[in-house]
């Protein structure tokens, strides 16, 4: 299920206007929600959590984590890693010299942490490309979780929501990822977080 941009033909588009359970009832053998499905359907499905930071008290039965400590602290021990499909981004281009680095997440998400990722760029003298994200968003939540933000400057450039080619050429073309995300965790009543700064080289 996908929004109206994806036009892929196996896609089915999701109507805001109708109920989920009504829209993906019998689609699939199985269906695979990437957030805690909370509805009833009779289709069998798994959902995978991606929020590391929040626990809720209770999970759907067929719960997938996303590493073995994820699935610890919540007290279950599913777990599967994240998986790439190399053939979707192309070949490397290891000949071209470059002179950029990117970064590629949604940066509404403040534990993505855009804000290190343009710092350290900077420090290093290097133009970033931004994948996933728009100059400015104004998204916010109390807990913290969307955190607005606007960055100016010629040496940042936004591409959005972006794939495909037009994702792998950016990626082709740059120096490196960087990902220097916030590691939250929480001790007593206080919400701590670590910052873990990696520079992947490619």
């Amino acid at each position: 299920m996908t929004k109206s941009s994806n036009t892929h033909p196996d896609a089915l588009t999701f109507a805001p206007s109708k109920k989920l359970e009504a829209q993906v009832e019998g689609w699939a053998d199985i269906i695979h929600f990437h957030f805690l499905f909370e509805g009833d359907i009779q289709t069998p499905y798994v959902c995978t959590t991606h929020n590391q930071q929040l626990t809720p008290k209770t999970f759907p039965q067929n719960t997938i984590f996303l590493r073995k400590r994820h699935a610890e602290r919540s007290g279950a021990q599913a777990f599967v890693y994240n998986g790439l499909f190399w053939d979707d981004y192309g070949q490397p281009n290891l000949g071209k010299p470059k002179n950029y680095i990117h970064f590629l997440a949604n940066a509404k998400y403040r534990d993505k942490n855009l804000k290190d990722s343009v710092e350290i760029a900077r420090k290093a003298n290097k133009p970033l490309h931004i994948l996933g994200s728009n100059r400015l968003s104004l998204k916010w939540k109390r807990n913290g979780k969307y955190q607005p933000y606007f960055y100016t400057g010629k040496d940042l450039s936004f591409h959005g929501m972006i794939g495909g080619e037009e994702k792998n050429a950016v990626l082709r073309n740059s120096q490196a990822l960087i990902f220097p995300v916030l590691i939250g965790f929480v001790a007593q009543r206080f919400h701590n977080y670590m910052i873990l700064k990696v520079l992947i080289i490619f």
